[in-house]
């Protein structure tokens, strides 16, 4: 009965957490650069230290402007 009850609630859980660390995974990148998805990302967190890696899908929108002002985009 308890695992009835429990189950919808750890799988919410779950989603929350994934939607949340995409938003915070997007927020680092500056507000012109449109990311369309998030293809692969990875963390190594250790005692006092961390490093980590996230691949970004660049939205269409963001590739026209690369490609419009070339380097001066950046």
């Amino acid at each position: 009965m308890i695992a009835l009850f429990l189950m919808p609630v750890l799988v919410f859980t779950w989603i929350f957490s994934v939607l949340k660390k995409e938003r915070d995974l997007k927020k680092v990148l500056p507000k012109e650069i449109r990311v369309s998805k998030i293809i692969s990302t990875y963390e190594k967190i250790g005692l006092g230290e961390g490093c980590g890696i996230t691949i970004y899908k660049i939205s269409p929108h963001t590739i026209g402007q690369i490609n419009k002002q070339g380097l001066d985009f950046f």
